[in-house]
This record gives structure tokens, C-alpha cells and sequence, in this order.
């Protein structure tokens, strides 16, 4: 009897290892995210303006940005669901104001600490912190 007691034992600590190394309910996405731009871009922008970005995506799968370029700094806010690599984000605010945007997906990388942003073919991307 003592004996099947410790093998249940093992089983369930074993399956509760299991389902915590599945990643159930932990989220790649949040956290800080920051913007890197390619070269080419910021040469565009003029008199050295670099363009600065961060997003905050929350558990609760809603993100806010920050973006700042030429002293002018913008705001937008959103939902967002991730499923495997493949992101959805919709916004929903700007500068503080409603705003109905489309849905912009993209796919992070393998290692799901970045992505390159929706329309940049590839100059930019957002980088976990």
C-alpha cells in the first residue's frame, strides 16, 4: 500500500512538471519591447532624428506603444492574441482617442524574443527587454 502511495506521488508531481514545462499560461509576449531600426532608416529621417519606440504588452492581451521621433512623441494602445509564433495585434486607441485600426500580423522568431515590424520589409523589428 505504501508503495503505490509514493508511486501517485510521483505521477502527479510528475505530471504537474509537465504541464508547467508545456508553458501553461505563461506568455512570450509580455513584457517591454523595443524598436531597432536599420541604418537606412534613420539616414531617411533627416538631421539624425532616430525614431524610438517601445511597446508593453500586458497579460491580460493588451499592449501600449510609445513612439517618439523629431521631439513629437505618439501613443496607441490595443488587444493582441498570440497563438505558437504568430501574432495578432488590432488597435484601438491613438494619443489617448479611440481609433478602429485593422489587425496587423506578423510571426515572431524561432526564439520568440522578436519580430520584425508589419510593413518594414525587414528594416525594423521589436526586441524583448
Amino acid at each position: 500500500m505504501r508503495n503505490l502511495i509514493v508511486k501517485l506521488s510521483v505521477l502527479v508531481v510528475f505530471v504537474f512538471a509537465v504541464l508547467a514545462g508545456c508553458g501553461g499560461g505563461a506568455n512570450a509576449m509580455v513584457g517591454t519591447w523595443k524598436m531597432v531600426v536599420d541604418d537606412s532608416v534613420t539616414s531617411k529621417a533627416g538631421d539624425g532624428a532616430k525614431p524610438e519606440m517601445t511597446m508593453e504588452f500586458k497579460a491580460d492581451g493588451t499592449w501600449e506603444g510609445k513612439m517618439k521621433i523629431a521631439g513629437t512623441e505618439e501613443t496607441a494602445g490595443g488587444t493582441y492574441t498570440l497563438k505558437e509564433k504568430h501574432l495578432v495585434m488590432k488597435q484601438t486607441t491613438e494619443n489617448g482617442k479611440p481609433k478602429a485600426g485593422k489587425d496587423e500580423e506578423v510571426d515572431l522568431e524561432a526564439d520568440m524574443k522578436s519580430f520584425a515590424l508589419p510593413g518594414t520589409e525587414g528594416k525594423g523589428k521589436l526586441i524583448k527587454q
